[in-house]
Order: structure tokens, then C-alpha cells, then sequence
């Protein structure tokens, strides 16, 4: 695969970002207007997807995100 080129790694790890932006910053509102269980959910959902980069950065090497 060329230097440069995303592979299905690189778009799983993108799509888990979304997930933990999202999952974090919707758990926080629902958490501040008080739906409670809902966000403890959305915020569990979202460090499990930061868990997941951190998971596959560790088993790829952190150079593969730095050129």
C-alpha cells in the first residue's frame, strides 16, 4: 500500500473518533439536563470507542499516525 493511503484501520479509528466526540459530548448535556441513565450510557459508549483507538494504536504503532 502506498506511504499516505488510509486502509480500513485508518476509517475504523475515524469512525470511532466520531463516536467518542459525540458519545462524550451528548453524554455530558444529558447528563447537565438530567437524563441520567441516558447519559452515563452515551458517555460509557464513547470512552469505549476511545478505549478501541487506543487499543488499535497500541497494536499498530503510534508512528502510523505521525508521517
Amino acid at each position: 500500500m502506498p506511504e499516505g493511503s488510509a486502509n480500513g484501520y485508518d476509517l475504523l479509528c475515524w469512525l470511532a473518533g466520531c463516536i467518542l466526540i459525540y458519545g462524550c459530548l451528548f453524554g455530558t448535556g444529558k447528563l447537565l439536563l438530567g437524563a441520567t441513565l441516558q447519559g452515563v450510557g452515551m458517555l460509557a459508549v464513547g470512552l469505549a470507542a476511545g478505549a478501541y483507538i487506543y487499543w488499535d494504536l497500541s497494536k499498530r504503532g503510534w508512528a502510523s499516525v505521525v508521517d
